[in-house]
């Protein structure tokens, strides 16, 4: 099937409803929906997911993973929550977030390498953009990384980069990480294949999660003026050199 009628009346899509519609480009998605399982339409043909009529209160895990046709979201005012890697590994090139945000979960654009703008419909109280990068400012944390980030960057004066930050932002190729960060998540930089130098400043008792640098081949420089505490599982791992 390839376009998608729902009645009205529909209170909820249920978890992997849609999944995996290889087919399925067109879902008409009616105002009586209050609320969208996790994963509901992962992995399918969807082109467009527009949801300003509904009064969904959460954007669920997964929501759209894998959607490798979807180029246009728009979110209702009335979410508070976006789950984890909701809009995952999909070629959508600009979000604007509603303002109400309370929750965000691990990096909800995870892989969306072509996503330019991210924006907030207007200024939010907890999340904040400091270029390339989504802020929690509750946590002080970087959430994610905008996927059109590239060349060199600087990390803002927060206390942690989280979990899968940065994954797979192959054009950058430098990093400044100021003394004021203290963690660095599992797989915060792993598979940015450019990458060749990373600077952190005069931080104390700094953890590296498993996998934080994982496949980041062209690293040729890593600089730490501070105390590290730990290093995780396969923090560095290379991938496996093969000869005949």
């Amino acid at each position: 099937m390839e376009k998608v009628n729902l009645p009205y009346g529909i209170k909820r899509i249920g978890v992997d409803a849609f999944g995996a519609c290889g087919r399925l480009t067109i879902l008409d998605i009616p105002s009586s929906v209050e609320s969208i399982g996790e994963m509901a339409f992962a992995n399918s043909a969807l082109k467009k997911l527009d949801l300003r009529k509904n009064r969904i209160t959460e954007v669920s895990n997964r929501l759209v993973y894998g959607c490798w046709q979807l180029s246009e979201i728009y979110l209702p005012e009335t979410v508070v929550i976006i789950g984890d890697e909701a809009f995952a590994f999909i070629p959508v090139t600009s979000i604007v977030l509603p303002s109400a945000l309370q929750q965000i979960g691990m990096n909800p654009f995870r892989y969306c390498n072509r996503l330019q703008s991210l924006s907030f419909s207007s200024p939010s109280e907890r999340f904040s953009i400091v270029y390339p990068f989504l802020l929690d400012m509750e946590t002080d944390s970087a959430i994610c990384c905008v996927g059109q980030a590239s060349g060199s960057i600087e990390v803002p004066a927060i206390r942690a980069i989280g979990d899968y930050c940065c994954t797979g932002c192959e054009q950058i190729t430098n990093i400044v990480i100021p003394d004021t960060v203290s963690y660095i998540g599992k797989e915060a930089f792993s598979f940015c294949i450019n990458l060749e130098t990373v600077r952190i400043g005069k931080t104390k008792n700094l953890e590296i999660r498993d996998c934080a640098f994982e496949e980041c081949y062209n690293l040729s420089l890593f600089s730490v003026e501070g105390d590290v505490i730990s290093i995780g599982q396969d923090a560095f791992r290379e991938p496996v050199k093969k000869s005949l």
